[in-house]
C-alpha cells in the first residue's frame, strides 16, 4: 500500500455533519453539551485572546510533547494509526474543521506513524528472510 491510499483514508471533517460516506466517524474534540472529550482535543481555545488559526497552531507543540512522553495520547495516536493500517478509512471530526483546524496535526502525526510503522515492518521482514539464508 502506497503513501496516497493511507491519506486518502484518513480525513479531517467537521464534527456538526456527517462523516463522508464510507468512513468511521472518530471525535477528536474536546468536551461539548451532550458529547463526551477526546483526549487529543485541542486544549487551546478560541477567544477574545486567541484566534483560530492560533489555537491550531498552539496544539502542534502540545501534540508532540505528548506524544514523546507516551501518555494516553500517544496510545491514541497509536490506536488511530493501528486502525488506518488496518485497512479502516477514519474521519477525524472536530468542531472548527473545515478551518484551520488542530485535526490536520493530529491527522499528519497518524501519517506519520503509520509511515514509520511500515518501514519498521519492511525492515523486519527483510531482516527475517536473510536470516533464513538461502530458499531452496
Amino acid at each position: 500500500m502506497n503513501p496516497s491510499d493511507l491519506s486518502a483514508r484518513l480525513v479531517v471533517y467537521n464534527i456538526r455533519h456527517a462523516p463522508p460516506a464510507g468512513f468511521t466517524a472518530v471525535s477528536i474534540g474536546r468536551a461539548m453539551p451532550g458529547r463526551s472529550g477526546s483526549v487529543l482535543g485541542n486544549p487551546f481555545r478560541v477567544g477574545a485572546r486567541v484566534a483560530q488559526g492560533e489555537a491550531a497552531a498552539a496544539s502542534l507543540p502540545w501534540l508532540r510533547a505528548q506524544d514523546l512522553a507516551g501518555g494516553k495520547e500517544r496510545h491514541e495516536l497509536l490506536r488511530l494509526t493501528h486502525r488506518l493500517l488496518a485497512g479502516e478509512r477514519l474521519a477525524l471530526g472536530c468542531w472548527c474543521a473545515l478551518q484551520v483546524c488542530h485535526g490536520n496535526h493530529v491527522r499528519t502525526a497518524v501519517l506519520g506513524l503509520a509511515a514509520q510503522q511500515r518501514t519498521q515492518n519492511a525492515a523486519e521482514v527483510a531482516g527475517c528472510s536473510s536470516s533464513l539464508g538461502p530458499m531452496r
